[in-house]
């Protein structure tokens, strides 16, 4: 980010932004919506890593169509369906506001500049901002068995994590079922198909 500008720009802006929300009263159920819009932001950030590292092709391309299709779901479906649903929301009309929705603005210019410039030329916008140290090959594939061991051990963790929270879980899921309101029963619905 201190390499390129324009991403400090937009990460200064997502903090103040997000902060923005958190300071501003009655504000917080938008928080997880706005965090959504992060998610390219990480796959970005993974592709730049893949490219540096030189890796697989079949990767660079699954890491590319992630980055691609979360920043059309969530820029372009989730936040402005969600904004469009709560435009009419008095408290949107608060001043600490007034930060967020800016910061919005930059972001999604940004955004769209980014987009703009992979799609014009990937590997271009795939170097930049990166340092030359990762180009390293020992380096590269020390990063990349990491990173992969590290990411087996978080799914290994997540899955044996089901076998502690699964007896807890069920009772409740059984009990706002059958007893709990009408959106803790919707709730239990999705989380049991899920």
């Amino acid at each position: 980010a201190l390499q390129d500008p324009l991403m400090l720009l937009h990460q200064l802006a997502t903090f103040y932004g997000l902060a923005s929300i958190a300071r501003s009263e009655n504000m917080s159920f938008i928080l997880p919506t706005a965090m959504t819009t992060e998610i390219p932001t990480l796959f970005a950030a993974l592709l730049r890593l893949l490219a540096a590292m030189r890796g697989p092709p079949a990767v660079l391309r699954l890491a590319r169509f992630l980055w691609a299709g979360s920043f059309v779901v969530t820029k372009a479906v989730i936040l402005p369906s969600f904004l469009l649903k709560h435009r009419n929301d008095p408290d949107f009309e608060q001043s600490t506001m007034l930060t967020a929705k800016v910061a919005y603005l930059v972001r999604v210019v940004l955004n769209f500049s980014f987009l703009a410039s992979a799609a014009r030329d990937l590997p271009r916008f795939l170097s930049r901002g990166q340092s030359s140290v990762v180009r390293d090959p020992v380096l590269a594939k020390f990063v990349w068995r990491t990173g992969s061991a590290l990411i087996g051990a978080s799914l290994f963790g997540t899955f044996m994590s089901l076998y502690f929270v699964g007896p807890v879980a069920v009772p409740l899921l059984v009990s706002a079922a059958l007893r709990g309101s009408r959106r803790q029963r919707a709730v239990a619905g999705v989380v049991a198909l899920g």
